[in-house]
């Protein structure tokens, strides 16, 4: 498990390891190491070193002068040197005859290079670049060479991650210090970040007090999921009842009874209508079947429901969910049972899951889309404070998962994953998930980390255009052995 850090925390913090005597020149110089570390990797010989006028820059001015002597490196400096340190980098530049400076605002076109470093802007930027700082964005990304950005690609909010008008450095990597900066994660321009290194610069562990969001690693897994003894029943594995399926949308149903299955469910019912329930015996014959005309008055055994894959959204379908649901039983909230609740607003209980994505998200706030793409973590907070539940997981690249209070991401997946019935087999695991005994939100960060990790696990198996939801399904115990190998 590792934590996000918001840039007004990561200035905090290094105030805070500065009074206690920490030298700023010294982190900047551990900052630059690490940069130098990643850049090794390419097989680059002429790098161009953007340095912007902020300490961001210098971290860039500390890299070209440790690059120095492996290869050439060129120093562009197209809005000057402002802040002390970045200044006595560049002092100690100046002595170096194998480092060119360039302190034009445009960078000479005759020049060539295999990589850059990026440090035009850092993580204090709010809102657009300016004129400069754009031109130079615009330069950097115009070799069409690797870049690697320095705590943030310049251009982005290091807190939300938005990118306005589109001016912001594409990176192949983004060397982030300390913590990932929550907007490295959150973003809807993932690929401008490219791959995320976490480095250590010096600062005291004693100096951080900052929470940030939980990031779940791929060896927490077993950690979230129930435990499992030799003696343990059918029923004791937990019992989740699917109201899910119509017809046109019976594969919705049985992409989440089988995804609930393989994570672990004893027993898996689901409710449909009678001419849905041949269809669905053939394609999961390890689940049961019921006709939902036995609604309401019937309620089968169970220990979580499922509720909206695949379901025609009318006022039947909304009186059945009401006739199954209670506050006092874990239940997913998917799809279908989202829609009719943004039609019914109510509280629907801290043991609930609610699992939309932007879309839906959208329609439960009733605002518009781009709202919830802005702030995705404000959205899933305002989801969970209207509808009273006990986590939402707002689902996209990014998954935002919070119980109104504490937020955790979900970063693990590919977009082999962008392919229908994706949320349903979501829905079915974290069914499982809650029937086996995990509270919401650990449920939540469970299932999305699961998902993601089998989808990867297809992925490696089928490529990444041709995976289905039963095969991520059949990969989710396979992705676990090879997680809980020594």
């Amino acid at each position: 498990m590792h934590y996000t850090i918001s840039p007004r925390d990561m200035q905090r913090i290094e105030k805070a390891a500065f009074a206690q005597g920490v030298p700023s020149l010294l982190l900047m110089e551990h900052a630059a190491e690490a940069v130098i570390e990643v850049l090794r990797r390419y097989p680059a010989k002429h790098v161009l070193f953007a340095a912007g006028s902020g300490n961001n820059g210098g971290d860039a001015l500390a890299a070209a002068r440790l690059y120095a002597g492996h290869g050439e490196a060129v120093v562009w400096l197209p809005m000057g040197c402002k802040t002390p340190d970045a200044q006595s980098n560049l002092a100690y530049l100046r002595r170096l005859p194998q480092v060119k400076i360039i302190e034009d605002s445009a960078l000479p076109a005759d020049l060539a290079f295999d990589a850059a470093v990026d440090g035009l802007l850092g993580t204090g930027l709010r809102g657009a670049p300016d004129a400069a700082a754009a031109a130079a964005i615009k330069a950097v990304n115009g070799l069409n060479v690797p870049v690697i950005a320095i705590d943030v690609p310049s251009g982005m909010d290091a807190l939300t991650g938005a990118v306005y008008e589109d001016i912001c450095i594409r990176a192949q990597s983004t060397v982030t210090f300390h913590r990932v900066k929550t907007g490295l994660y959150i973003t809807r321009r993932r690929a401008y970040v490219g791959e995320v290194i976490i480095a250590d610069i010096g600062l005291p562990g004693i100096c951080d007090d900052a929470e940030g969001c939980q990031v779940a690693d791929p060896c927490d897994l077993p950690a979230f999921l129930p435990p499992r003894t030799r003696d343990m029943h059918k029923g004791a594995c937990g019992r989740v009842v699917l109201y899910a399926g119509s017809m046109g949308m019976s594969g919705a149903a049985a992409m989440a009874g089988h995804a609930a299955l393989r994570a672990g469910a004893g027993l898996a019912t689901v409710i449909c209508p009678r001419e849905v329930m041949p269809i669905l015996q053939t394609q999961l014959p390890n689940a049961m079947c019921v006709d939902r005309s036995r609604l309401p008055g019937y309620v089968p055994l169970h220990d979580a429901y499922v509720f909206g894959c695949g379901i025609i959204e009318d006022e039947e379908a909304w009186q059945h969910i009401l006739s199954l649901h209670d506050p006092l039983i874990p239940a997913v909230w998917d799809a279908g049972a989202l829609n009719l609740l943004s039609r019914h607003p109510m509280n629907v209980g801290k043991n609930t899951v609610l699992t939309p994505h932007a879309a839906e998200a959208a329609r439960l706030l009733g605002c518009e889309l781009a709202q919830i793409l802005i702030d995705p973590i404000a959205a899933a907070k305002a989801i969970a404070c209207k509808y009273g539940c006990g986590t939402v997981a707002l689902k996209g690249a990014t998954t935002v998962i919070t119980d109104g209070e504490r937020v955790a991401l979900n970063v693990v997946g590919t977009s082999a994953l962008a392919k229908g019935g994706s949320g349903d087999a979501l829905a079915g695991i974290l069914g499982a998930l809650l029937a086996g005994g995990k509270t919401p939100f650990e449920a939540a960060q469970g299932a999305c980390l699961w998902h993601g990790m089998a989808g990867l696990y297809a992925e490696k198996e089928l490529g990444g255009r041709s995976v289905l939801t039963g095969d991520v399904a059949d990969a989710l115990g396979k992705c676990l052995t090879e997680t809980e190998r020594p």
